[in-house]
């Protein structure tokens, strides 16, 4: 759609102005491709009535009131507009709604009084197409979610939106009683509203070029953060799995622990059987020897166990040091989404969860800077 501004007279108002560029350009974005006219008319008269803004298109007329608000309000058919602040929305004694709806009244008129200068109307059997003009109040800029939406559904010509999505609306409005050519568009503003000639706004071909490179860009970006993200969640996800393992473990030494008790409790029974044996029986030595044989084996047992334990808290301690070491060479010297601070916290929660003591810790992340200097 390729765009044109007819412009009757400079805003007033400084946000008019920014809201009046704002639009144009992102019309000129999102519709300056395609080959059907969009014509933006801009601060005009119509029947006596000052107009913000309208759109004519093929299929479509649109009248526009500008307003500026950041708070919430709520909108009335004929009540009073006002924000949570207790700010007045409107001009001239008539709130936006009233405005639009006087607005919408005049392009009625202008249509039903030229419908022989147009392929599209002059066959019309009534007044109703002459009412398929549109009105909108659009809020810059944009519009508050809270803001609250009294207009009766009856209303079906009028719309609340913010500036930041009026492009895109407009994109969307059609009806079938209108069907307008493009000199018939530009008619509208120069004959029938003396406007000055309509200025294209298309953007150039080169723009075009610059956003789909500044697009591609942001997607290629998109995809190494993504791709960071899911290296991270698989790395503590292997933490994770590591730390599961860790604590079965811990339970299987605290097995080994309990059962260690369990045989320390029952050589203190046989030794206290021993001593009762020797003083019940002093010549019985070979039965005493067979009881002290026995007490022995219990002690090689518990040594064994002791031993089995120790192996397997080292086994543990150098897997939960190795891995700490491959996530903390990892996020160092491979991941610049994260600064060092967010890098240093995230490492010693890992080596929280890996049972890994915190001056352990600072000392395997100082040995891999230190080793990564030593490498570049």
């Amino acid at each position: 759609m390729s765009v044109e501004l007819c412009i009757c007279n400079e805003f007033d108002t400084s946000y008019e102005r920014e809201a009046l560029h704002r639009f144009v350009n992102n019309m000129g974005v999102r519709f300056g491709d395609t080959d059907t006219l969009c014509l933006i008319l801009a601060n005009y008269v119509i029947g006596g009535r000052q107009v913000d803004l309208t759109v004519l298109k093929k299929d479509a007329i649109v009248v526009i009131e500008l307003k500026e608000c950041k708070d919430p309000f709520k909108a009335y058919e004929n009540k009073d507009w006002i924000t949570d602040r207790g700010h007045k929305i409107g001009s001239n004694g008539l709130n936006p709604f009233n405005q639009i709806r006087q607005y919408r009244i005049r392009w009625f008129e202008l249509l039903k009084e030229n419908r022989d200068r147009f392929r599209c109307l002059r066959t019309a059997q009534n007044d109703r197409p002459f009412w398929y003009v549109k009105g909108f109040v659009a809020v810059s800029p944009s519009l508050h979610n809270d803001t609250v939406n009294k207009i009766s559904k009856d209303s079906w010509w009028f719309r609340l939106c913010g500036l930041n999505e009026l492009d895109r609306i407009i994109g969307f409005e059609t009806n079938k009683w209108m069907n307008f050519s493009d000199d018939e568009l530009r008619f509208i503003a120069t004959e029938l509203l003396s406007l000055k000639k309509p200025k294209n706004i298309t953007p150039s071909a080169e723009i075009h070029k610059l956003e789909e490179q500044l697009r591609q860009s942001a997607d290629g970006l998109l995809r190494i953060l993504q791709t960071k993200d899911e290296k991270i969640v698989e790395l503590e996800e292997a933490a994770e799995l590591l730390n599961k393992k860790i604590q079965e473990q811990d339970e299987l030494i605290l097995q080994l622990r309990q059962n260690k008790e369990q045989m320390n409790s029952e050589i203190q029974e046989k030794d206290k059987l021993l001593i009762q044996f020797r003083q019940d029986n002093e010549g019985s030595d070979k039965e005493a020897h067979q009881i002290s044989i026995e007490i022995q084996n219990y002690k090689d047992k518990i040594h064994k166990l002791e031993v089995a334990a120790r192996q397997q808290e080292e086994i543990i301690q150098k897997k939960a040091n190795a891995q700490f070491h491959f996530v903390t060479k990892h996020m160092l010297f491979s991941d610049n989404t994260l600064n060092n601070k967010q890098k240093t916290s995230r490492l010693m929660k890992l080596s929280q969860k890996l049972g890994i003591g915190r001056n352990q810790a600072i000392h395997i992340i100082k040995q891999t800077i230190q080793k990564g200097k030593t490498n570049t």
